[in-house]
């Protein structure tokens, strides 16, 4: 077993939070911190923590980042590593990336993207991920850390890459999920499939990443995951917006898709077909049957 040496704080106590908990339970003494006391394990406030702590896990929505990214920038210390979880953007369309860019160095600064469904992890099946730093040492300390059963991980240098494909999937999965709802068929779904993916990679190029990103654990594996799990909230927003138009459900992916659209702006989003089905069927309220019966003849 792997000797407990880091004291790692993780902000955040919904079930991700508590799935990361579970697999850093062989690397050191953990804390769960969130503003909602129910899910919080101290009473400490934030900065003291973040003081105290050489593990950083944000467990967080992207719209989150910047409600904490004070008490990073003015506490950690020059070994802390901040590891970011989160998939999603910012009010103002910033990936997790870009917000935490304004606090923490590239020294400190890692972003961990995969299929990591929380659910599966807490029952104790294995999670994957690809953990993404621009730093040789921060990808190493924390390949060590995980160096066991409960997280398979790889490293990569395309923080921006990893990024942006964890946004997009969750976008894209909503799609994958209406096709599904539409009873589209599985030939459909493997077309949409593999055009979801060639546009995640599309984006990641224009956002300045490594367009392979779009090819492993953060793209199409967590891709997959996300749109097949009976767990995923973007599954269950797709799924209702196929059957009546609308979702009352809220998840991460339906937040970004309206901060990706207006950051990419009209002509991008027009040479992103795929993308700019879901824009029509879940921002303007379009008829899903027929956008999408549209969209597949177009594909060739």
């Amino acid at each position: 077993m792997t000797e407990k040496i880091e004291k790692i704080l993780i902000i955040g106590g919904g079930e991700l939070g508590q799935a990361m908990k579970k697999v850093l339970s062989v690397t050191g003494d953990s804390i769960v911190f969130d503003i909602d006391q129910t899910k919080s394990e101290t009473d400490k406030n934030l900065s003291e923590l973040v003081g105290e702590a050489s593990l950083i896990f944000l467990a967080l929505p992207g719209r989150a980042l910047v409600d904490i990214g004070e008490d990073l920038k003015l506490n950690i210390t020059k070994e802390t590593i901040v590891i970011s979880l989160s998939k999603g953007l910012s009010a103002d369309g910033q990936t997790s990336a870009e917000i935490l860019a304004e606090y923490v160095s590239d020294k400190n600064l890692a972003l961990m993207s995969g299929p990591m469904i929380a659910e599966e992890i807490l029952a104790g099946k294995i999670g994957f991920a690809t953990i993404a730093s621009k730093e040789d040492a921060v990808r190493g300390r924390l390949a060590k850390i995980f160096s066991h059963d409960l997280l398979d991980v790889t490293v990569s240098e395309d923080v921006v890459g990893v990024a942006v494909a964890g946004v997009c999937k969750n976008i894209y999965t909503i799609g994958l999920s209406i096709a599904d709802g539409l009873k589209l068929g599985y030939n459909t779904q493997g077309i949409l499939l593999a055009q979801a993916v060639k546009e995640i990679g599309k984006m990641i190029y224009l956002l300045g990443g490594d367009t392979s990103s779009a090819l492993f654990m953060a793209g199409l594996s967590d891709l997959v995951t996300t749109a097949a799990s009976p767990d995923s909230q973007n599954k269950k927003v797709g799924q209702d917006i196929a059957i009546s138009g609308m979702t009352d459900k809220e998840s991460e992916g339906l937040y970004s898709l309206p901060l990706l659209v207006n950051r990419l702006g009209p002509a991008q989003v027009e040479n992103l077909p795929f993308l700019s089905v879901i824009n029509q069927v879940v921002l303007k309220k379009e008829d899903a049957k027929d956008v999408f019966s549209q969209y597949i003849q177009s594909i060739n």
